[in-house]
This record gives structure tokens, sequence and C-alpha cells, in this order.
């Protein structure tokens, strides 16, 4: 009989091979956190079962790919970070408050 938390990791984790192109951020994360407490099932339970083992074996075959979207989904986080700086500071540019206040005097010819 094999692991029924192993079971689950490998089916979520091969929905998200099959969109991975498409899948959320947030997807990701929920996947990350289940591997981890599954990881934590299997230090009670060490003693796994030939099935349990192919599925792992699967699972580190996803691994690779799954790293490289999750690089891909930071790489856009971060342009996005930099759009948001960069038109910031643009704006403050313009809107720059140093001379509010401030007073100008004209002299006559």
């Amino acid at each position: 009989m094999g692991n029924a938390a192993i079971e689950r990791l490998h089916e979520e984790a091969a929905a998200i091979m099959d969109l991975l192109a498409d899948v959320p951020y947030e997807r990701l994360v929920q996947l990350v956190e289940l591997r981890e407490s599954t990881l934590m099932n299997l230090q009670e339970t060490p003693v796994l079962d030939e099935n349990d083992r192919m599925l792992i074996r699967q699972l580190m075959k996803f691994d690779g790919c799954m790293l490289k979207r999750m690089q891909e989904l930071k790489e856009e986080a971060s342009e996005r970070i930099s759009k948001i700086q960069s038109s910031k500071m643009q704006k403050q540019v313009y809107e720059n408050d140093a001379f509010e206040g401030g007073f100008f005097f004209d002299k006559r010819k």
C-alpha cells in the first residue's frame, strides 16, 4: 500500500506540469507547502514501498521544469517592480515639491 501523501503530492505536481506555462504563482506556493508537509510526514514513516519510490523519482523529474517556471515568475515580478519604481521616479521629478511654498521676486527694469 502506497503513502497517500506521496500520491496526493504526485497528483498535484502532475496536474501543474500539464499547465506549467500558465500556472499561477499561488498554485506553485501551494505545491511547495504540500511538498514540505509530505516530507515531514515521510520522516515519521521512512519505510517506502516500490510504488512510493517510483512516484518520488517522477517528482524529482518534475523539479527542473518547475524550478524554471518559478524563476520565470520571479523575473517577471522583478521586471514589474523595476517598471513601477521607474515610473514613480519619473512622476516624482514632475511633482517635486522642493519649491512648494517658495517665493519668486520679479525685478523691475
